[in-house]
Formats: structure tokens, sequence, C-alpha cells
């Protein structure tokens, strides 16, 4: 009985100080509400988050029109002589993509992706050149890939005929605010 009455008055003792502590800091004591309040809201703003995430991304509007993040990168599947001085022209819809950054652009995922892949090994003289053009629909959201093989022909010299493939990988990804997602904005 004696050890669970300390306890008891260890208890009342300890509220006690607590007490006194935040009357002597009231403004600390706000401060650290706040802090837990917001702390809260953006815990709770996640949750939310996660639990809409996917179906927001999957999610198309009536206009079609959707925010993709696009980027591409190219491998080389083979080379029999060709040339080893290569450039790269590839657009999406007909806007440009620069190597190795992502471009963000609206998608009217409703109509056929326009792509366009051009390969070029430069030469002194002349400059060998492979295209491919098509188009694409896919209702892979939120993400999906669409892939080129190129050819490029050697047009001059010894190795007239040869031949390089370039493997060329774009790469859409669906882009979506937080904050959109958050309130069901989409």
């Amino acid at each position: 009985k004696r050890n669970l009455q300390e306890c008891f008055l260890n208890r009342k003792e300890i509220k006690m100080q607590f007490r006194n502590f935040l009357a002597e800091h009231k403004v600390l004591a706000v401060i650290f509400a706040i802090f837990c309040l917001i702390v809260m809201f953006f815990g709770i703003s996640h949750l939310v988050y996660i639990s809409n995430k996917d179906d927001a991304l999957k999610h198309i509007p009536e206009s079609g029109v959707i925010d993709m993040k696009v980027s591409y990168d190219t491998e080389l599947v083979s080379n029999n002589s060709v040339g080893n001085e290569w450039s790269f022209e590839c657009k999406v819809n007909g806007k440009d993509l620069d190597k190795g950054e992502d471009c963000t652009m609206p998608i009217n995922i409703k109509q056929p992706i326009k792509i366009s892949s051009k390969v070029t090994e430069y030469d002194a003289s002349y400059s060998d050149i492979g295209t491919k053009s098509d188009s694409h629909s896919s209702n892979d959201l939120p993400n999906f890939d669409i892939t080129h093989r190129v050819t490029v022909t050697e047009k001059n010299g010894r190795y007239t005929g040869n031949q390089a493939v370039w493997k060329i990988r774009y790469h859409f990804e669906r882009q979506l605010p937080y904050w959109d997602i958050v309130l069901g904005n989409y």
C-alpha cells in the first residue's frame, strides 16, 4: 500500500510541476501545440495522398489531356563499322526532347501519341541517317514505355551497306501535383 500511495503522490507532483511549467512558459507551450497540429496535419495529408495516389494517377479527365514527364534513353544494339559519332533527334507530338533530361508536357491520352526518332552518324563529307516515325496509343497509366528500333545504313565508302541498330526507349510518367491528389482535384 505504501508504494502505491507514493506512486500516486509522485504522479500528482509530476502533474503539478507540468502545470507550473506551462504557466511559466506559455509561449513555449503554444509553439509546441502549434508544432503538434502541423505534424498531425501533414501526417493526415500524407495518409490521404497514399490512399488516393493510385486512383488519381489512373484517372483520365474528360478532355483526355494529362501532364506527362517524358524522357528517352538510347542503347546501341549493334554496329557493323558504320561509325562512332552519333547524335539523336527525338520528338513526342512534335516537341524536341533533350537526351538525359525530363520534359513535362500536356498529352491527350485519348489520341495517338506521335513519336519521331532520328539517329545520325556524322562523317566529314556525308552523314548516315536512320529515322522512324509512328503513332502509339496507350491506356497503361500512370507509366508506360514506347520503344523504337532505328537502323542506320552506311551509304558511302568501303563499308557501304553495313548497318548499326539503335534502340530508343521513350518513358512516359503521369504527373499530378501532391495537393491535387490530397484534395481530390483530378
